[in-house]
């Protein structure tokens, strides 16, 4: 049974609310798809730093790492929401720039989960064989 933080319930809801708003009315998407994105990169960053601070008490002594790309995904965030119109090019660059934050933060959990998970096994298998 997988444990589901919060911040992703609420990340689905408002992407199924969007995705309402998309069908209804689609020219909405133009003005307010920038400040979406920045709201969904500003809660998967707080989600992130929830996982930096977790993989700290797991004893990962580089998990400080992944607390600066959270802390930088959640900037990008807010930099997407108070900056929606400046450009068309900077809003791009916004966005690609909080999704490959956004997706090192989680290849960075998952290899860190999968090293831990690694580690622990082979201690249980070796308590076994003794």
């Amino acid at each position: 049974v997988a444990f589901v933080y919060p911040s992703q319930l609420v990340k689905g809801l408002l992407g199924m609310c969007f995705g309402v708003l998309i069908l209804i009315d689609p020219g909405v998407v133009m003005i307010s798809l920038p400040i979406v994105l920045g709201a969904i990169v500003i809660m998967d960053g707080v989600n992130k730093l929830q996982n930096a601070f977790d993989i700290r008490r797991m004893g990962f002594d580089k998990w400080w790492v992944m607390l600066i790309m959270a802390v930088l995904v959640i900037i990008t965030g807010f930099m997407m929401i108070f900056y929606p119109l400046a450009s068309l090019l900077s809003i791009i660059v916004f966005m690609g720039i909080g999704l490959i934050f956004n997706g090192a933060c989680d290849l960075i959990h998952v290899l860190i989960i999968t090293i831990k998970y690694q580690h622990f096994k082979r201690k249980i298998e070796e308590e076994i064989n003794e």
